[in-house]
């Protein structure tokens, strides 16, 4: 993923709205490239204090770096939970299609 590609996908990232391929890629990217790491970290803590401010929140000494951190983190634990799932069912349909497949040879024989 290039730079412009990974600065569009920071509001999609921040409103949960990326697909796992597009997560994926960005949090690799963001992970690797200081440049949009910093304008993440921009956005991620100015939404947060928006936030905060909409909701009349007050945070003592709030760690929004920390926070991003484990939005990061929890958000790529999902999309290798997802994988693995989708691994795991597609395996189980070929255990399936086998089975079926056996018992048609074997009916025949």
């Amino acid at each position: 993923m290039d730079c412009n590609t990974a600065l569009g996908y920071i509001e999609p990232f921040l409103r949960n709205e990326l697909t796992d391929e597009e997560k994926e890629g960005f949090i690799y990217h963001v992970n690797n490239c200081r440049d949009c790491r910093n304008e993440l970290e921009f956005y991620y803590i100015t939404h947060a204090v928006f936030d905060e401010l909409e909701n009349d929140k007050e945070s003592e000494n709030p760690d929004y770096i920390a926070a991003l951190n484990r939005k990061l983190e929890i958000s790529q634990k999902g999309v290798n939970r997802r994988r693995r799932l989708r691994q795991i069912t597609a395996a189980i349909i070929v255990l399936i299609m086998l089975a079926v497949a056996a018992v048609l040879f074997f009916k025949q024989i």
